[in-house]
């Protein structure tokens, strides 16, 4: 009796149990990419654009096309035959050999449907069953926001700040929504443009955002347990403000940056994408950054100072 009532506990919680909110993370994660990026959401079956490439570019793209368009012939041949095979024997008798085919391999029916229709579905669930992860929240702003819905993206930060105040991606979605809202809330005089301008006051303490964002920076400059994504917000909120600062914001970064928490090969990457924001003024800091990097992870050999976006 006890185990089956620990089952239906689970059951009662399972969409709100971590393997459920990091698939849904992840999820959400894509569509919230493919809104962004719609050239990605392009299916295999789709042409490019080839009117604005060269000749060279588009003779060389065609090329490419037609490449992977064989490949994926000869994988879903290969996949048909082995479902096949498997089939074969006993369970195929049974069925009267039929071989049941997957219409749509590769998934393109989906790149048709509306990411942020599709996103919404499961952040309600996650906000029902899972309204303590702070990536509910960060993931309700990254959709509302793009949405429009500015009110729901406001009760969202406020969520994701109760939980976490010193989170890198809570910080950063402060700035965004800030900085989104900076000159529309004072030409909005309607109860909800009134109530985001106040609001937003509240998220930034009472400051500016310029001096939500010195302040922070400052505060957190010589921490040695700051971690280096939050490394990376305050050096991409400071660029994005362009706040004043006696120091250079890349130092943030390369000074102690390494020996943080959280430096993984990944955001020893994304930092170093940062630091090109800050153009030709960093670019001893880029190089200094890369030689560290490349110390500490020998094996990385695709890292390096000229690397792209």
């Amino acid at each position: 009796l006890r185990s089956y009532v620990e089952v239906l506990k689970f059951e009662d919680n399972l969409w709100g149990q971590n393997f459920y909110t990091q698939a849904a993370s992840g999820l959400v994660n894509s569509y919230v990419h493919l809104f962004d990026n719609p050239k990605d959401g392009r299916a295999a079956s789709e042409e490019p654009d080839y009117s604005s490439m060269t000749p060279a570019q588009r003779k060389k793209a065609k090329a490419i096309a037609r490449k992977k368009k064989k490949q994926a012939e000869k994988v879903l041949a290969e996949k048909v035959l082995a479902e096949s095979k498997s089939k074969e024997g006993d369970a195929g008798e049974k069925k009267g050999g039929k071989v049941e085919i997957d219409p749509d391999p590769n998934g393109e029916s989906f790149l048709k449907l509306d990411p942020l229709v599709e996103s919404k579905r499961y952040i309600s669930t996650l906000v029902k069953n899972a309204p303590r992860a702070l990536k509910t929240w960060v993931l309700s702003y990254d959709v509302s926001i793009r949405r429009g819905k500015k009110l729901m993206a406001l009760q969202s930060l406020f969520r994701a700040k109760a939980i976490d105040p010193d989170d890198h991606e809570v910080f950063s979605r402060i700035v965004d929504f800030a900085l989104k809202n900076s000159n529309a809330t004072s030409e909005d005089k309607s109860p909800s443009g009134e109530v985001i301008s106040s609001e937003t006051k509240v998220l930034l303490g009472g400051l500016s955002l310029n001096e939500f964002v010195s302040t922070t920076a400052i505060k957190m400059k010589n921490d040695t347990l700051l971690d280096l994504p939050m490394r990376i917000a305050l050096t991409k909120a400071l660029i994005a403000t362009k706040a004043p600062l006696e120091i250079d914001p890349g130092t943030i970064i390369v000074e102690g940056g390494l020996s943080a928490r959280k430096a993984s090969i990944g955001n020893c990457r994304e930092a170093l994408m940062c630091l090109q924001d800050l153009g030709e003024s960093a670019v001893e800091l880029k190089e200094a950054w890369v030689a560290k990097v490349r110390a500490k992870y020998p094996l990385a050999t695709d890292f390096s100072a000229n690397a792209k976006k």
